[in-house]
Formats: C-alpha cells, structure tokens, sequence
C-alpha cells in the first residue's frame, strides 16, 4: 500500500489547468531527478518540475539549510541538498531553490487520520525553500504500509 501527501484537490487542479495552458509555450527543459527520485513521481505526486540550474544570484546552501529547518528547528540530518530550478504549479513558483532530503527513510511516519494500528515509514520527504529569500516553498512526503 502506497500513500502519498499531497498539496490537496485544489492544487492537483491548479497543476492539470497550468499543464494545459503552458501546453502551447513550447518546448520545455528535459526534467531531472532530485536524489534519485524519478521526474514523473515528483511530478505526478507532489506537483514538482525540477530542471538543471543556471547561473543567478542566490544564497550559500547553509544559509538555505536555516529557513529550511524553520522555526521548530528540525533536528533530523539533511541525507542531500541540490540546488535545482524548479516549477511548482501549485504553490505557483518557478525558479532557482534549494532541495533538501531528509534523512528519515524507514522511520515510522505518523498521519493525522491514521487509524490506530496502521504502521507507516517514509520514502522520502523533501523540503523546497527560494534560493533568493529563503522563503518555504514546499514540504513532500511520501510513506508506505509495512506489516505489523
């Protein structure tokens, strides 16, 4: 069993109208992997557009490493960090940000709504901040069931 965070119905909507308005620009950039996930999960799943980056104006990655952790001040270590341009439909935002991968694969991973006795771990999660501002862009994750 597969289960996947989303941004919601109302931004898988916003991604589907973006895809086919953007349909008529023309050829778009090859999409590439963040830390081997492949494009069509990030895309299909958290409605993340990731290109390689061009040179421009942006912050060192530990400043990035900062507003990534936000206030609550994460612990967890960071497993990788690329700096890619992305295309987020969703949030909406396009451009240059710092990619963060958590290091919690396997550890469990706890859902509002989970039913008691539901045993979950993660796949991944990602976190996606504005390598100009800093400013949070996007939070993904992806768990899956194991057996009790």
């Amino acid at each position: 069993m597969l289960r996947l965070i989303k941004l919601g119905i109302p931004a898988l909507i916003l991604v589907a109208l973006f895809s086919v308005f953007t349909a008529q620009e023309g050829p778009t950039p090859q999409t590439i992997p963040l830390f081997g996930i492949p494009p069509e999960v990030l895309a299909e799943h958290d409605g993340i557009y990731a290109y390689p980056q061009e040179p421009g104006e942006r912050m060192t990655q530990e400043q990035a490493e900062v507003f990534a952790r936000g206030e609550s001040l994460r612990e967890e270590k960071i497993k990788g960090a690329m700096l890619v341009n992305v295309k987020l439909p969703g949030v909406p935002f396009e451009g240059l940000a710092w990619a963060f991968r958590w290091d919690v694969d396997g550890q469990p991973a706890i859902w509002p709504g989970d039913e008691p006795g539901d045993k979950f771990v993660y796949v991944y999660e990602l976190t996606l901040v504005d390598a100009k501002t800093g400013a949070f862009l996007l939070g993904a994750a992806e768990s899956t069931g194991v057996e009790p």
